[in-house]
């Protein structure tokens, strides 16, 4: 069966709000755009939290030459959603996801 949601309209949320998982919201794909979400919000707030915490930006922890870790665990989060933002790209426009219900858009 096919979806009465637009396949262009999951395409173009995907291109623009690929971030906060838009096109999956629109697709009623929702335990997985909470999880993007999640993830984007993740990466905004922990270099906040990390300056209120720590009262300066860089921080010697933060620095990988002394064996910083937590930049590391930062541009991991940021690949992977980069990655999981054109994969969606990619899936959304080969028409390859199937929305909420199960049904191709």
């Amino acid at each position: 069966k096919i979806s009465d949601k637009s396949q262009l309209t999951a395409l173009i949320l995907a291109i623009v709000l690929g971030g906060v998982g838009g096109g999956r919201w629109y697709a009623g794909l929702y335990k997985t755009a909470a999880f993007k979400l999640t993830l984007f919000l993740f990466i905004c707030c922990f270099p906040s939290v990390v300056i209120w915490r720590l009262g300066e930006f860089p921080h010697p922890s933060l620095d990988l030459k002394n064996g910083g870790f937590l930049c590391c665990v930062l541009c991991l989060f940021v690949i992977s959603l980069t990655a999981w933002i054109v994969t969606d790209i990619a899936l959304f426009s080969l028409n390859e996801l199937q929305d909420g219900d199960g049904r191709m858009l």
